[in-house]
C-alpha cells in the first residue's frame, strides 16, 4: 500500500469514517535472464564416472547461489547505515566503521537488534528472521567469543562438579566421625552408669 490506514479515534454515537487502502501499480518486466547450461555427450558421460549428470547440477546450483549472493551485496549503497556511533548508542546511520573484536561483537550484535527494534521492525523480524553478514575475519571474532564463553562454562561447570564432590566427601566424612562419636557414646553408656542408677542400686 502507497499510504497505510491509521489507528482513529472514534465517539460512541457518533458515525466513523472508512479510510482508503491506496495501491500503486507497479510493473516489473524481466526481459534478462542468468543461466549456466551445460553439455554433456553421452559418449563422453558413458565412458567415465568421475563427473556426472548430479555432480554437474550440484556445481550449477552452487555457481548460481554465489552470483546471486554477489548480486545481493552489491546492492549495499541502499542498506541502511551502522556505525560506530550507532553501537555506542549515540547518532544513528552513522558511516564510521567499527573495528571488530571478540570483545565488542556481542555489543554489535545486540546493538544491530536493538536499532531493528526501535525502528518498529520486531513483527519483521519474527516474521522473516534477522541474519548478519560477516566477513571472513569478523566470523573468526565470533567463534572465539563463543569459545570463550564455551570454556567459562566449562570451568563453572567444573567447579561446581568438583565443589560438589567436595562437599560429598566432607559430609561423608562428617558422618564417618558423627557414628563413631555415636558408637563411643553408646558404649559409655553401656560400661559407665548413671549416679542416679548407681544410688538406687546401692540405697
Amino acid at each position: 500500500m502507497s499510504t497505510e490506514p491509521t489507528v482513529q479515534t472514534g465517539t460512541r454515537g457518533t458515525a466513523y469514517t472508512y479510510q482508503d487502502a491506496d495501491l500503486t501499480e507497479e510493473v516489473l518486466t524481466i526481459d534478462t535472464y542468468r543461466n549456466l547450461p551445460v553439455f554433456i555427450d553421452e559418449a563422453d558421460r558413458a565412458q567415465q564416472t568421475y563427473l556426472g549428470a548430479m555432480e554437474i547440477a550440484e556445481f550449477q546450483g552452487e555457481k548460481i547461489s554465489e552470483y546471486l549472493e554477489a548480486q545481493f551485496l552489491a546492492q549495499h549503497s541502499s542498506f541502511t547505515d551502522f556505525g560506530l556511533t550507532d553501537l555506542n548508542g549515540g547518532a544513528a546511520d552513522d558511516t564510521t566503521e567499527i573495528t571488530v573484536s571478540p570483545a565488542n561483537i556481542d555489543d554489535i550484535i545486540r546493538a544491530i537488534k536493538r536499532k531493528q527494534n526501535a525502528n518498529n521492525l520486531v513483527n519483521k523480524a519474527v516474521k522473516f528472521g534477522r541474519y548478519i553478514v560477516w566477513r571472513a575475519v569478523d566470523f573468526e571474532m565470533l567463534e572465539a567469543f563463543v569459545q570463550a564463553g564455551i570454556k567459562s562454562r566449562g570451568l563453572v561447570k567444573f567447579l561446581l562438579i568438583n565443589g560438589e564432590n567436595l562437599r560429598r566427601k566432607a559430609m561423608a566424612t562428617l558422618s564417618k566421625q558423627a557414628t563413631g562419636v555415636a558408637v563411643q557414646l553408646q558404649r559409655l553408656s553401656v560400661e559407665t552408669p548413671f549416679l542416679g542408677e548407681a544410688t538406687v542400686r546401692t540405697a
